[in-house]
């Protein structure tokens, strides 16, 4: 029910605005990040992957992807 939109982190404010324009034209209801970076998105729901239950982790599982839907969302510099 969601669709990925990977993006480079920012770094000493390069990509800083790239990020941000792709997270408010995308529509973004959270970010997956760690937790250096995690105080960068204070507007968004932060899912920091350092601090995920290891209980958690062991309990994902994967779902199919379906040959129409769309998996993931990529923003180009063109």
């Amino acid at each position: 029910g969601v669709i990925a939109v990977p993006v480079y982190p920012p770094r000493r404010n390069q990509h800083k605005n790239r990020v941000f324009s792709i997270l408010d034209d995308s529509q973004a209801k959270f970010v997956i990040t760690n937790q250096t970076l995690a105080a960068e998105f204070m507007d968004y729901t932060v899912i920091d992957i350092d601090s995920i239950d290891k209980e958690v982790v062991e309990k994902y599982r994967s779902f199919p992807v379906e040959q129409n839907k769309i998996a993931f969302l990529q923003y180009t510099s063109g």
